[in-house]
């Protein structure tokens, strides 16, 4: 958030017209104050929960890895890799948005391909009566 090029401390800069102003402190701040409101927020935190189990269920296999990998570039997209949430770090939490809100097809589409595959060899082992 210390960004001396394009982060909210060039904005701030922009705004009042000071070069010498330093808002390292106060954006800290904001930060924690998001953090905390996400936090409080049950539906909130349900969603940034579930992209983060999503992001571990991918990136634990390699398998599952190429297969989001692949969906992404038969949808004619350009890859991107799920981004890992940090619990202090809003904008990890908003890069993630981003990318599932961009590629939800691609994520759902190979989740839902395991999901029947896994139910089928459910199927079978019921049938073999284990």
């Amino acid at each position: 958030m210390s960004g001396r090029c394009q982060g909210v401390q060039v904005h701030v800069r922009e705004q009042c017209k000071s070069p010498s102003l330093s808002v390292h402190y106060h954006t800290h701040r904001l930060n924690l104050v998001l953090v905390s409101a996400c936090n409080n927020n049950r539906s909130v935190v349900n969603a940034l929960g579930l992209m983060e189990d999503i992001y571990s269920f991918v990136r634990a296999s390699t398998v599952r890895h190429d297969l989001f990998t692949q969906c992404q570039r038969d949808e004619g997209n350009p890859v991107l890799s799920l981004p890992q949430q940090r619990d202090t770090r809003w904008v990890c939490k908003h890069k993630a948005v981003i990318v599932f809100k961009s590629r939800f097809t691609s994520i759902r589409t190979p989740l839902s391909h395991l999901a029947s595959f896994c139910m089928k060899d459910l199927n079978e082992l019921k049938l073999l009566g284990c």
